[in-house]
């Protein structure tokens, strides 16, 4: 299906609102005992992230990769 941001993009083009909500900020919204009440009260302070565009995603996938890469080669060079 994809992940989020493609498909916050997919509901964007069919002239949905689509928003994302930061890991660290949906926490609070899980928390037991809230009810839609206090939800509902809570949601005109809601952050939301921007939707990163395809460009943005693979330069992220690269520097994952780079990271990923990094570690093995200094474990490598730990335990040869």
């Amino acid at each position: 299906m994809g992940d989020l941001p493609t498909n916050a993009r997919k509901l964007r083009g069919y002239v949905l609102d689509a928003r994302l909500i930061a890991s660290h900020f949906v926490t609070p919204y899980r928390m037991a005992g809230k009810g839609g009440k206090n939800d509902a009260a809570a949601r005109p302070y809601m952050r939301f992230v921007p939707i990163k565009t395809p460009a943005q995603q693979t330069q992220l996938a690269i520097h994952r990769l780079r990271e990923g890469y990094k570690e093995e080669q200094a474990l490598r060079a730990i335990c040869p």
